[in-house]
């Protein structure tokens, strides 16, 4: 159990990405796809999220030189 915990830690701190599953899109990849303002996706999704019509669930992406926490958005079927 002490390993399983010791692994655990050490993937969090090492920088290793999640693959992110089909179906999820970060706030960028919507505004490119819908030719709409981040402010405006923020707002509609803070709607649909509220109306349980979408999910967020936050991966561990690359960016540049960094790996960040980012939300990522699906439409729940």
């Amino acid at each position: 159990m002490i390993n399983e915990w010791a692994e655990m830690i050490a993937s969090a701190q090492s920088g290793q990405i999640d693959e992110v599953p089909q179906g999820y899109k970060t706030k960028l990849q919507l505004c490119e796809e819908l030719n709409l303002p981040k402010t405006t996706i923020t707002e509609r999704l803070e709607k649909l999220r509220d109306r349980k019509k979408i999910e967020m669930k936050k991966f561990r992406v690359k960016t540049g030189q960094r790996v960040y926490l980012t939300p990522h958005y699906k439409i729940i079927k």
